[in-house]
């Protein structure tokens, strides 16, 4: 689900990005791409590096809005950290 969620994000910041510079495109994914005119490829770079920052930044907040709660997690202590050893096995 992370993953399509970061795709999804790269394809509507690149059609946004695409959009925005009058640069036609068709469809979606690599499609956007094949579809640019020879004449707008140097264009093309640099607003696809602009999509990718952007996805991951998306993936950085995503972290840090799971990180969070997973500091609220419960701990349990390990049997090494126990005064009494384990019983031993088959008793």
């Amino acid at each position: 689900m992370g993953s399509a969620l970061l795709v999804t994000a790269l394809t509507q910041r690149l059609t946004h990005e695409l959009n925005a510079h009058r640069i036609p495109s068709s469809g979606g994914g690599t499609d956007q791409i094949g579809s640019v005119p020879p004449e707008a490829m140097p264009v093309i770079g640099p607003l696809l590096a602009d999509a990718f920052g952007y996805a991951f930044w998306v993936a950085f907040a995503l972290t840090a809005v799971i990180f969070v709660p997973a500091m609220f997690l419960p701990r349990h202590r390990s049997r090494d950290a126990d005064a009494t050893p384990a019983p031993p096995a088959g008793i």
